[in-house]
């Protein structure tokens, strides 16, 4: 079987705040489609970016993941952050987020 539009693959992707419930985004993506695709999803607080694939010729399945991306944690102080995070200021309040290789706080929305 060969992909009907292999330039054209038709995909829903949903992502929702779920940091009330588990202090993560939530992604959902849906195709009709065996045409392969990457779904890049970027997180704007941490600089981080989860990737979804489905491989060519491959029906592609539901994804559904409640984990996807830990950019809600609210913080004072860098020891309320993960390992490896520090508390840094944007607008709107301050965010746990990935330093720049120099340690300090990158540019945040």
């Amino acid at each position: 079987m060969t992909a009907t539009y292999p330039d054209n693959p038709e995909v829903l992707v949903k992502v929702l705040n779920g940091c009330a419930v588990n202090d993560r985004y939530w992604v959902y993506i849906s195709a009709g489609t065996n045409v392969g695709f990457d779904v890049s999803v970027f997180d704007t607080d941490l600089f981080a970016t989860k990737i979804y694939t489905n491989p060519d010729l491959t029906p592609a399945l539901p994804i559904q993941d409640a984990s996807a991306l830990a950019g809600c944690e609210v913080c004072v102080r860098d020891s309320d952050c993960p390992t490896g995070q520090i508390c840094c200021g944007k607008t709107g309040g301050n965010v746990c987020t990935l330093p720049n290789p120099n340690g300090s706080c990158p540019l945040l929305p």
